[in-house]
């Protein structure tokens, strides 16, 4: 709603009857004495960006911050982001992902695949039309964002697509930038003292309880240096994946920190720690000192609004010596394909190992697949192939083919007496037979065995693959080895996809996969049948090689034809997570995905 500049008419102070039909109107009885001992409330008429129908009413505290605004359709009293970041508990919070938060930002509804369905559980009661706020999965995370609901909760559970919240207000839009743009401190709700019935019913529990009941574990917080260490992590990893940020600066500290320092902490680290626990205590403190080592570039309003990030140093000496890691944001991901998963498997989610759990939810069979070679027909190969132990009409692993010429060329080097010098063993020259396979007719200079080794790969042998399920043979075929391929497509404008071919390889259902993805990227799929130029198609073009490897699946397969593969599209660039899901959650070999 407020995206797009808001025209305000001249305010007035409020006077106190509507002050006190204001106060009655909120629920909260800590916001309600605020409201009560605010000096001045002021009011003004304001019409959005959409026109003249949507005329609002928006209200002031004494310092000029937005605290409401009334709409005419429909009729909301709907609190101020800087009022429920003081009051989180003023509205039901629903709980998404942190790049979901980066589209809200932009003035988009929340949708369905960017919730998490279990955090609804405790909301069912909501109904369509009901008010709600948004903010991120960690702990520590401020309200972002607030809304109404575009249909009730109960029905939200059980839909796949379509739109959740329709999104009225978030940091950082117009209504926010007209007060003070800082992050406000949450009021914390006090404890009333038990009465002293309470207290003799609690203290009959805790003599009820046998002894050995063991306490819950508390949660200790890591020492300022190793919070520290976190941060510069995190900081690194952002700075390793800058490249995909440099449209969005200058950005608010608050959100960079939010939506990309926080999420990028290892996997390790405690949730709870953050900013308030490193050496520097705050954030202006922590932002100013890795400035200081050309980090990033910072600058500072003036007139007291928030600290903006200008640029990020993405050729930081610190980044040679960078090794990545599995993030939170990461391992969130992968648990919640764990839980997701279980789920649609009928069975607990394993705490300990969701990785595995996931793994386990999907049944797929054992899977190899092996790359090999066969030698060549030519006359010159069978003369040279002779004198070594390769079957001339056997298929070899690359190994194989490697200890055969290891033993050919020890033959041809002569070894060293004991008065002369070493031998260099690792170079060779080619005897007549192997330089004719090698295409090095006349040729006397040396090489080493490795690029021997890859000359008689390319000149003497064809390739060729066989693959395994559950021990039993599928196929063997002449080809390049094929694989999963994941590869960006470039969509309308600035978007782009993600495209998944080759699944089937490994028994896992591309429907199925494109049904998870949906909800673990926060995004659109679909599925269509793979190009025939594909190499993935080529390789695995025949019906009875896609028969056996679908005979599984629990769906139809193929929309057009029976001999066609599947490919998944995804919304966005998700080559990364996807390529991490398919190593650790699959335990699909990393040299069977290519990444392009």
């Amino acid at each position: 709603m407020f995206k797009k500049p808001h025209t305000t008419k001249p305010s007035n102070q409020l006077s106190n009857s509507a002050c006190k039909k204001l106060v009655s109107q909120v629920s909260t009885g800590l916001e309600q004495e605020r409201l009560k001992g605010e000096k001045r409330i002021s009011v003004a008429r304001a019409y959005t960006h959409t026109g003249q129908e949507q005329q609002l009413t928006i209200y002031y505290d004494s310092d000029g911050e937005p605290i409401y605004f009334q709409m005419t359709t429909p009729h909301y009293l709907v609190p101020s982001i800087y009022t429920l970041i003081r009051f989180p508990t003023l509205l039901p919070t629903i709980i998404t992902n942190h790049h979901v938060l980066d589209k809200l930002l932009h003035g988009a509804d929340l949708m369905l695949p960017g919730l998490h369905k279990p955090d609804l559980l405790p909301l069912v009661h909501l109904v369509q039309n009901e008010l709600v706020s948004i903010r991120g999965h960690l702990p520590d995370d401020p309200i972002w964002a607030v809304g109404y609901l575009a249909q009730d909760v109960s029905l939200l559970l059980k839909a796949e697509s379509g739109k959740a919240v329709i999104t009225l207000h978030t940091q950082n839009d117009f209504l926010w930038n007209t007060g003070s743009k800082r992050i406000p401190t949450p009021v914390e709700n006090p404890q009333p003292p038990p009465e002293s019935l309470d207290v003799a019913l609690v203290e009959d529990e805790a003599r009820a309880q046998p002894l050995d009941t063991p306490a819950p574990p508390i949660a200790e917080k890591p020492p300022p240096d190793q919070v520290d260490e976190y941060l510069l992590s995190a900081l690194l990893m952002t700075l390793w994946k800058g490249d995909k940020l440099a449209g969005q600066f200058p950005m608010p500290a608050s959100l960079f920190y939010s939506a990309h320092i926080l999420p990028a902490r290892p996997a390790g680290c405690p949730r709870a720690a953050g900013v308030k626990d490193s050496s520097a205590k705050t954030l202006a403190k922590w932002l100013k000192a890795h400035q200081k080592k050309d980090f990033l570039q910072v600058k500072e309003d003036r007139k007291g609004g928030e600290t903006l990030i200008t640029s990020l140093n993405l050729s930081h000496p610190e980044l040679h010596k960078f090794d990545k890691f599995r993030t939170i944001a990461e391992q969130d991901k992968l648990d919640a394909a764990a839980l997701q998963s279980a789920e649609l498997a009928g069975a607990a989610p394993d705490a300990k190992n969701p990785q595995a759990a996931f793994s386990a939810s999907w049944n797929l069979p054992e899977t190899r697949i092996s790359a090999l070679f066969r030698a060549r027909k030519d006359p010159r190969v069978r003369a040279w192939i002779a004198g070594t132990e390769i079957e001339p009409e056997g298929l070899h692993s690359r190994q194989q083919i490697e200890d055969a010429l290891g033993k050919y060329l020890d033959g041809q080097v002569a070894r060293a007496s004991a008065s002369a010098k070493p031998v260099n063993r690792g170079v060779v020259v080619p005897d007549a037979s192997l330089a004719a396979v090698l295409a090095r007719d006349g040729s006397s200079a040396a090489i080493s065995r490795s690029e021997v080794l890859e000359m008689l790969l390319a000149s003497a042998f064809e390739p060729w693959w066989r693959l395994e399920r559950d021990g039993v043979l599928v196929t063997e075929k002449q080809g390049e080895t094929p694989t999963i391929v994941l590869k960006k497509k470039k969509r309308a404008g600035p978007k782009h996809a993600t495209l998944i071919a080759g699944l089937e390889l490994f028994g896992i259902e591309p429907g199925r996969l494109a049904k998870e993805l949906r909800t673990m990227c926060a995004g659109s799929t679909t599925t269509h049948p793979v190009p025939p130029d594909h190499p993935a198609a080529k390789a695995l073009a025949s019906k009875d090689i896609l028969a056996k490897l679908t005979a599984r699946f629990s769906t139809e397969h193929a929309a057009r034809s029976i001999a066609a593969l599947v490919e998944v599209e995804c919304q966005g660039d998700q080559r990364a997570f996807v390529q991490n899901l398919l190593l650790h959650s699959f335990a699909v070999p990393k040299s069977s995905v290519t990444v392009l």
